[in-house]
């Protein structure tokens, strides 16, 4: 028995690496959480596929081969066999074995690899180089396993990496990490997991084109402002030809997706986010916006006022006549004798009319004091209206 489970053990530390993090929504084994095209200096293209391994602890014991050569990628769909995947496809050279964690010290002595510690000198002594396309950006952690991946994109302060099995979503496919250049050495900044560095082989004559550049998307305005009544939400990207989705999402309306091309006027206390699609993978999101609004405040009228009773009505602009039609108001009507001692009733949404029935002892020719409140149900926001004096008819 101690036998096979020292067997099952090296099996598995030799082939795996897991993220303890990550989406809690993953993907199914085996499904399709993106494509990386790059193209050399040659003019040449090569596409790697990235794959969700479905739970970032799952062992499939299955390994990948080559089609044409036989060559084993390692273990299905582990962020080592991405990268060795890589590797072999794009350079035509082995760099497997071990865990995510064994890269950065198994390769550190070969000449053919600039091993680039992360804000530190490089064992040699020199300044590490900047992150390029096609570098192997390495971890120690999470323990005992590490994590590889590979850098897609490199921006002015952003590392943008493609990998498999960290989040098991198509968000793998375009990690991003914020770097820093002080002191003539770059830093790759990440709180949760511990950065090794990253490996760059001397002869990656990879180009940053189009097809490797991450689309951009912008929201306007990003806010937590309290607006009015609506405001009009726009979303940009840097690339034209992406497909631009915005998602809302709030406690009254279950998520909702759009499509537009052209700004969304948003009404009601809500969540908006823009997301940009390329090849049908979500390469970027804004994440969600909060737009809160204020309840309009009611202008209130006599209906009719005639012996016993007076009708009020309040006008408003109803909500139900906004495209998203996105939240409840609720009206309240408040009645009294003197505007600060007020009798007050619930009333329903939407609703723009209330009966005042007089009591017997209401004396005719008295002053009756109203006023409405309205409040968005979503948010509590209330505005009311200025007191409606009326002479009592009885």
């Amino acid at each position: 028995m101690k036998k096979y489970i020292v067997i099952f053990m090296t099996i598995l530390l030799a082939s795996s690496c897991y993220f303890y993090g990550g989406n809690i929504y993953p993907g199914n084994y085996g499904d399709d959480t993106g494509e990386f095209i790059v193209k050399n200096s040659l003019g040449e293209t090569y596409s790697i596929k990235s794959y969700s391994n479905g739970e970032v602890k799952f062992a499939s014991h299955e390994n990948n081969y080559n089609s044409s050569t036989n060559f084993n990628y390692g273990m299905k769909w582990q962020c080592v066999e991405y990268v060795n995947r890589f590797y072999y496809d794009v350079f035509g050279i082995n760099v497997s074995g071990g865990n995510g964690n064994t890269y950065f010290t198994r390769l550190i002595d070969e000449s053919k690899f600039v091993v680039n510690n992360n804000g530190k000198l490089n064992k040699n002594g020199e300044p590490n180089k900047k992150p390029k396309v096609g570098d192997i950006l390495c971890f120690s952690t999470p323990e005992p396993f590490g994590h590889v991946g590979i850098i897609r994109e490199v921006t002015d302060d952003e590392v943008i990496m493609v990998n498999q099995n960290f989040s098991n979503t198509s968000n793998d496919n375009s990690i991003i990490y914020k770097y820093k250049f002080e002191n003539n050495l770059y830093t790759i900044i990440e709180k949760s997991m511990k950065i090794q560095g990253w490996i760059h082989y001397i002869n990656n004559n990879l180009i940053d084109d189009s097809n490797n550049v991450t689309p951009k998307i912008n929201i306007s305005p990003k806010s937590l402002e309290t607006y009015d009544y609506f405001v009009d939400v726009s979303l940009s990207c840097t690339d034209t030809n992406a497909v631009i989705k915005y998602f809302r999402d709030n406690a009254v309306t279950p998520i909702l997706e759009y499509e537009y091309t052209s700004p969304i006027r948003v009404y009601g206390n809500t969540r908006i986010a823009g997301v940009i699609y390329k090849n049908n993978v979500i390469v970027d999101s804004t994440g969600f916006q909060s737009y809160k609004f204020l309840a309009r405040k009611p202008i209130v009228m006599v209906y009719e006022n005639k012996k016993g009773s007076v009708d009020i009505i309040w006008n408003d602009i109803d909500p139900n006549t906004a495209i998203d039609k996105p939240y409840n108001v609720s009206y309240r009507v408040f009645w009294g004798f003197d505007g600060i001692n007020y009798i007050n009733n619930s009333y329903s949404t939407f609703d723009t009319k209330y009966k005042i029935i007089y009591p017997v002892d209401f004396i005719n020719g008295a002053k009756l004091y109203i006023k409405v409140k309205a409040q968005i149900t979503t948010s509590g926001a209330v505005s009311e209206s200025d007191n409606l004096i009326i002479d009592i008819i009885n």
